[in-house]
């Protein structure tokens, strides 16, 4: 439990960084979108005040009686420089579309890892549920299994003898209760000090 606390807090924190570069990400986002926009307007503007200087420049010429080549000649000469302007515009307007949709993608592939991380989370919690309740079921199994008479005892050797700790059998109250932990103590406490024991008499008396 405290290892997966341990991870749960390590990918939260990740989460957290994610969500912080995230916001950072739209911060740009919306700054790109905002430059656009006012890219946009400044170009409206621009063509609204060339396209006013060109109407009036072309009525002066008319006024003056000009040749009529030369007021073809402005107005082509306008022409090729509204074009030159209106390819700009689209040429800045790709450039911070290219870097918009760069961060377009990085934005998608936060979102991607950290609904990945947050599921983790959630799939490290329903283990630890799961875990949890498969412990308390088998420890109620052991529990139905100590208090059946049906449950086989448990058979000694010499070399259990030898190595026999009573603590840790009296610590176990899952698998035996008091009757059968005082008639264990009693026969660990007589054949313990004889190592070449016969088993077969141990399980004799056991068994009885």
């Amino acid at each position: 439990m405290a290892t997966n606390d341990g991870e749960e807090e390590t990918v939260q924190k990740l989460i957290e960084k994610l969500l912080d570069e995230e916001e950072k990400t739209q911060q740009v986002i919306k700054q790109l979108q905002d430059e656009i926009k006012k890219m946009k307007r400044e170009a409206e503007e621009i063509e609204l005040i060339e396209e006013t200087k060109h109407r009036d420049e072309i009525e002066k010429m008319k006024h003056e009686a000009q040749d009529v080549q030369q007021i073809q000649e402005a107005i082509y000469q306008y022409k090729m420089k509204k074009f030159d302007r209106k390819n700009d515009v689209l040429d800045r307007e790709l450039e911070i579309n290219k870097r918009l949709n760069e961060k377009l993608d990085r934005q998608l592939d936060i979102i991607k890892r950290t609904n990945k991380l947050k599921r983790q989370i959630e799939e490290a919690k329903w283990q630890q549920i799961h875990e949890v309740y498969q412990r308390k079921t088998q420890k109620l199994d052991i529990e139905s299994d100590s208090s059946s008479t049906r449950r086989p005892r448990n058979v000694f050797t010499s070399h259990d003898l030898q190595s026999f700790d009573i603590n840790v059998v009296l610590n176990d109250n899952n698998y035996f209760n008091d009757n059968i932990l005082n008639y264990i103590e009693y026969y660990s406490n007589q054949f313990s000090s004889y190592p070449k024991l016969n088993e077969e008499e141990i399980q004799k008396d056991l068994i009885n």
